[in-house]
């Protein structure tokens, strides 16, 4: 048995050459220079793996497809190469099918978002998840956290408060339970209603507010973390030292030197614990709405909630009602209890609140228990003191870094509150030494922790990222690898371009001088990998690309995703070096020329040689690979494979080729992103977002680039509000309650907000690229003061005065020696899309990207006002 095709050119080819794999060619003839018919046999066309996947190359292009897929019905269609592939017996030529498919009138998912209405937040969020998560408080630098869990949000019955070590949850030989978890009830219970909200202070500080109605009653709960005894300010935070705190990150790698190191460490930072401890401060007002008497019922804090079914235990703790203590049996307290001031009587009980009235009980938690004496110093503490200091401290830390203002209040405060977020889980000792920049859970990594550096370099915090970044040179190995967690193979790379961007941020060169020998080695260290690679029975298929692990599954392939970091940390590295070290600046800048010319080659090549898959519209693209020794996309099962990770089948394809684009491989104007962007819309997302956990996929940034700014806006709020904590802002990394208080994700959500507010374009600068249209609507500002670009400290005021029928704005860059941009471009979109601007006071317009396009000329661009007209 046999089959035979039709391969249909727009253009006349000279050669066509047709192989297959799992199939075997009969013949290929010509019918005319346009028109080639091919016959195959042994082909496997039924459904599975392994089926027959035919590749085409003729005069200037090169394709592939599964033969099962060719149907006159639909045939393969590939306009970006002008070729069509149907079945031979159908007669219609190149144009034909073009324009019979055309008249389908099908639409991409691009399309799709392109012609709908922009989405907002509370136009995306039905049907999309909510995943509630519980909050994470701490004092910042310090290890020893809380992590606060609400019934209705965490899978409890109680209200849970979980001393935690980052990592890791804390034990006590006195509490017979897995890990120390204080649970208490405010109200009568669990029950048919669920009436609880919560928020952040402010919308953004790290004190969790939380309100529980239950009948008339109004519950109003408040958490902070402090001292317990010093101030909470600058003077008195020593933080955890850097190793130790690297110790208790989930997936952490430390050297047997290291680890000796820590061994010594860890003695001398329990000896810093046991002398103060992080108290988490808990305060319950119990109002009654009613015009009547009602019962509050609060039960409070208990490490064996689940007591009544426990037996046979060793340790019993018990509540001291005379002196409002929890008490263990050694005689450590574990809770200071009061109710308007006086010692709770007992630890389960109501109290009659008379109407329009409150009660108040305040309950303190040392992250360990304490001394009886410590414990009744501890009461003596005022709750309000200690409220207003923390509010000060928090705020003082916020000072630290440039202002964003941007006219949606979620946005707006999840900004903030991301910053502070990546202040509690930065650890290490103050006020100078190196941090761990963690993830969440996890200690940190070389890829994943870079979002989250680069955006505090973004908005000038530069202390915090250069104390980040020393993570990795003090962690480095001797032979210059760098390697933290689970054995991910990528850091080495990916730290070197946080390191690279860094520098372009500051142009630090002092700071670049101290770390030069340890840039210069991680350099050397991947390009001595880069070399055991230059083979040319590798050619087109991984040749002088390094192979290895790049997340959790055990993928020891040439991955896209690795080489692409590779490549950006040889750019920064060469930047980095360039006035302390010339000489090595310019070995590794040839040298990234040259690794540039290496992923790309092979990139090509698997393209040729990828399954086309058909999209929405009838147009089929190449399916884009993760790693060069699969053909195309993993999810397609070409050459078979068991992929299915994380909650989805298609997680090795969210890592893909998408890095090459963001890391500067190839540029995003190129055709090939234009292929890419439509491939991951119709196959790897839903709404633009990837699937499982999204924020390892940034193609929103090729889709900004590329100007398909609903398509960015689409990713933006439908990944965030899907994935982050609708209260409090805390992200998840999957979409499957895995490892909360995630700052990988986080930060990738404050590089969005960074990317649409200002991004770097090649040459051009241009500002409010993504936002969204409500933005500027009639009396709405966006503003920031003092943020970085890579061309220089970048201050902006935009105002919609659509009433006066204008938008005006005022831009200041300060270059420095950054280089100043070819032009600026300053995207103000009016609310309705169809209406365009009928002036402007400088520069030029332009219709279809609605920018104020601004020449900068010899003469570098430093301050200037737009009015744009309308």
């Amino acid at each position: 048995m046999s089959k035979k095709i039709a391969l249909l050119f727009e253009k006349a080819q000279a050669k066509v050459e047709v192989s297959a794999a799992h199939g075997s060619v009969v013949s290929v003839e010509k019918e005319n220079d346009a028109r080639w018919i091919a016959e195959f046999k042994d082909e496997m066309v039924s459904p599975g793996p392994y089926a027959t996947r035919v590749t085409v190359r003729a005069d200037e292009i090169g394709f592939s497809f599964f033969l099962r897929d060719v149907c006159a019905k639909a045939p393969i269609y590939i306009p970006e190469y002008g070729v069509a592939v149907t079945e031979a017996d159908d007669k219609r030529s190149y144009e034909q099918v073009a324009g019979d498919i055309t008249a389908i009138g099908g639409k991409s998912n691009l399309e799709k978002i392109d012609e709908a209405p922009e989405v907002s937040f509370e136009s995306c969020i039905e049907g999309n998840r909510e995943l509630k998560s519980p909050a994470w408080l701490g004092i910042t630098r310090d290890v020893r956290m809380f992590e606060i869990g609400i019934r209705d949000y965490c899978a409890e019955t109680w209200d849970c408060v979980t001393p935690r070590y980052f990592g890791d949850l804390c034990k006590d030989d006195e509490i017979e339970t897995p890990n120390i978890k204080y649970c208490f009830m405010t109200g009568r219970g669990i029950g048919c209603e669920s009436n609880i909200e919560r928020r952040l202070e402010d919308g953004i500080l790290p004190i969790l507010n939380s309100v529980n109605t239950d009948n008339d009653i109004v519950y109003e709960t408040q958490y902070f973390a402090t001292n317990e005894f010093s101030p909470l300010d600058e003077a008195h935070v020593e933080g955890t030292d850097m190793l130790v705190a690297d110790a208790h990150g989930a997936g952490h790698m430390l050297t047997p030197e290291q680890q000796a190191r820590e061994d010594e460490l860890e003695v001398t930072e329990k000896a810093r614990e046991a002398r103060e401890e992080v108290v988490m401060y808990i305060r319950v007002r119990a109002r009654n709405t009613a015009k009547a008497p009602r019962y509050a019922y609060v039960r409070i804090p208990d490490p064996l909630p689940g007591r009544e079914y426990m037996r046979n235990l060793k340790f019993v703790p018990r509540y001291d009602g005379d002196n409002g203590f929890g008490i263990l049996t050694s005689g450590r307290v574990y809770l200071v209890a009061t109710l308007n001031g006086r010692p709770v009587p007992h630890d389960e009980m109501n109290v009659l609140v008379q109407a329009g009235e409150e009660i108040e009980y305040v309950f303190k938690i040392p992250h360990s228990p304490i001394s009886h004496e410590r414990a009744v110093a501890l009461a003596k503490e005022d709750y309000s003191e200690r409220y207003e200091e923390c509010k000060r401290f928090w705020y003082s830390k916020l000072a630290k870094s440039a202002e964003i203002h941007v006219p949606e209040q979620r946005i707006d405060e999840m900004i903030r509150a991301g910053l502070l977020h990546t202040d509690v889980v930065y650890f290490g000792r103050e006020p100078d030494e190196a941090v761990v920049p963690a993830i969440g859970v996890y200690t940190a990594i070389g890829s994943e922790s870079s979002s989250a550096i680069q955006f505090l370099d973004s908005v000038a915090n530069h202390k915090l990222a250069e104390r980040a970044l020393q993570y990795f040179i003090e962690k480095q190995h001797d032979d210059g690898f760098i390697q933290n967690f689970g054995g991910y193979m990528l850091e080495t790379g990916y730290a070197l371009w946080s390191m690279g961007q860094h520098y372009l941020y500051t142009r630090d060169d002092e700071w670049a001088k101290r770390v030069a020998k340890n840039v210069i080695a991680a350099c050397e260290y991947n390009l001595r990998w880069r070399e055991d690679n230059l083979d040319e029975s590798l050619r087109g298929n991984g040749y002088g690309m390094i192979s290895g692990k790049v997340a959790d599954p055990d993928d020891m392939f040439h991955s896209f995703a690795l080489n692409s970091g590779a490549y950006a940390g040889f750019v920064g590295a060469s930047k980095l070096l360039e006035k302390v070290d010339p000489a090595s600046a310019e070995k590794y800048g040839k040298l990234a020329v040259e690794y540039r010319e290496n992923i790309i080659e092979s990139l090509k090549e698997n393209l040729v040689n990828a399954p086309v898959v058909p999209l929405g519209n009838g147009k089929w693209v190449p399916s884009f690979p993760a790693w060069t020794e699969n053909p195309g996309a993993l999810s397609l099962y070409a050459e078979g494979g068991v992929w299915y990770s994380h909650g989805t089948s298609i997680i090795r394809d969210i890592i893909g080729t998408q890095y090459v684009f963001l890391h500067g491989v190839i540029d995003c104007h190129d055709e090939l992103a234009g292929m890419l962007e439509n491939y991951l819309a119709d196959y790897i997302c839903a709404r633009n977002v990837v699937f499982s956990q999204p924020y390892y996929s940034p193609h929103p940034y090729i889709n900004l680039m590329r100007g398909n700014v609903k398509a960015f806006i689409s990713e933006f709020y439908n990944n965030f509000s899907g994935l982050a904590d609708r209260g409090t802002y805390s992200f998840w990394e999957h979409y499957f309650h895995a490892s909360p208080h995630k700052l990988h994700e986080e930060g990738w959500f404050l590089m969005r907000c960074r990317w649409m507010l200002w991004l770097e374009d090649n040459d051009d600068l241009r500002l409010l690229a993504g936002i969204p249209r409500d933005w500027m609507t009639d009396g709405k500002v966006i503003s920031a003061e003092g943020v970085k670009s890579l061309f220089g400290k970048l201050s902006f005021r935009v105002e919609s005065k659509l009433s006066e029928g204008k938008i005006v704005a005022k831009v200041r860059l300060e270059h420095a020696d950054c280089g100043a941009p070819k032009r600026i471009l300053l995207r103000l979109p009016h609310p309705d899309e169809t209406v365009r601007a009928k002036s402007v006071s400088i520069g030029s317009y332009c219709d279809k990207c609605e920018c104020v396009v601004l020449e900068c000329g010899s003469e570098p661009v430093s301050e200037f006002e737009v009015e744009l007209r309308f």
